[in-house]
């Protein structure tokens, strides 16, 4: 049934409000309140718009505060005094008038203006939006928030959103310093851009026009993209056998057209001159799984198979049993020269990825500590 609506209501301390009054009290307190939060906008549009590298992505004022402050000016604009004592009293007030459509639903936006926790770039451009959430969000002005592609893509938006609190204080690259970039194409695709961006990157072997190349050239250096090190096992190859003179066999490293490529001195000078010469490494992954294959025999210099090159736990076999481990080879094995005998096919685990990828740091810091 629809509830009449009171003329009148008695407060605790004598006074009251006519409907009419309190239909003046709630549009001037929506109003006020919509203000704030609009003002509140517009200073974060200009915090925004005054650099792209802002830290401030919200600005925190809770619901309670726009009340209060929304309370005052309202009461003064009506000519009565303002203080905590009469904010409760307009409040209680408007309550015996809730059987009046619009207080009611003045009563519902009020209730939500209290959940409000500030405004917050929204992620497209300038486009602010109010936050409604009741959980502690870090300092203020810190709360980070999805972004639409088009903030994305506008300038300093990876910088801003996604990079922000991630990136060192400085560039780590300098363009006039070496960079080398090795791995799985991915590293090649790095290199370029670096390139193109006018940085200073390792050597380009591949021919004129062509995307990458197939070099069988021993005397090129063996860390180019076509190698296909995509392995952990393999980089650390590269890594020792440059910087320590790692032997390895004749038939371990397969070239991109499936013909052996030979690990010549040449090519390991040229390849740790490089490094040498490196400020920073870029070093990506392609692959866990690995392809093998069985030696019978102890290495030449007679260390155990397992300390060998290529064994678990150092880079690229696996120790089977004595006299009988794996090596790791770059890639596949051609389909003429497959042994089903001596060739195997395996994941890698986390631990020897793990351990390879500290033993190539390790190197690293010992032969080119400003790297």
């Amino acid at each position: 049934a629809e509830v009449p609506p009171r003329e009148s209501a008695a407060v605790s301390d004598g006074s009251s409000l006519s409907l009419d009054e309190a239909h003046a009290f709630c549009v001037t307190l929506r109003s006020v309140s919509s203000t704030i939060r609009s003002n509140l906008a517009k200073q974060l549009q200009v915090q925004l718009r005054a650099s792209t590298t802002s830290d401030v992505f919200s600005i925190d004022k809770s619901g309670g505060q726009i009340q209060s402050e929304s309370l005052t000016i309202t009461l003064l604009t009506h000519g009565r005094p303002s203080s905590p004592a009469a904010h409760t009293w307009l409040l209680r007030a408007l309550r015996t008038h809730d059987g009046d459509v619009a207080v009611a639903e003045f009563l519902q936006y009020w209730g939500r203006l209290s959940l409000i926790a500030g405004v917050c770039a929204a992620g497209e451009g300038e486009a602010v939006s109010t936050q409604y959430v009741d959980w502690y969000r870090g300092p203020p002005g810190q709360a980070r928030f999805m972004p639409g592609l088009t903030a994305l893509r506008a300038p300093g938006g990876l910088e801003s959103f996604i990079l922000q609190g991630w990136m060192p204080r400085a560039p780590p690259i300098q363009r006039s310093r070496l960079v080398t970039a090795l791995g799985s194409c991915f590293a090649d695709e790095v290199r370029l851009w670096l390139r193109a961006r006018g940085f200073l990157v390792n050597d380009d072997f591949r021919a004129a026009g062509t995307s990458y190349p197939h070099v069988e050239d021993s005397a090129v250096p063996l860390l180019q993209c076509s190698a296909g090190l995509v392995n952990t096992f393999v980089l650390r190859q590269q890594f020792e056998w440059a910087f320590e003179g790692r032997s390895f066999e004749d038939d371990l490293w397969v070239g991109a057209r499936g013909s052996i490529t030979l690990p010549t001195e040449a090519a390991r000078a040229r390849t740790r001159e490089m490094f040498e010469a490196t400020s920073l490494f870029v070093i990506t992954l392609g692959l866990a799984e690995v392809w093998y294959q069985r030696r019978c025999a102890k290495p030449e210099d007679g260390t155990d198979a397992r300390e060998s090159t290529g064994a678990r736990g150092a880079p690229g076999a696996h120790a089977r049993s004595t006299g009988d481990w794996e090596e790791i080879l770059w890639r596949a094995v051609p389909s003429d020269r497959f042994d089903p005998s001596r060739h195997g096919f395996r994941v890698s685990s986390t631990s020897e990825n793990l351990a390879n990828l500290r033993r190539i740091v390790q190197l690293i810091r010992h032969n080119v500590p400003f790297a």
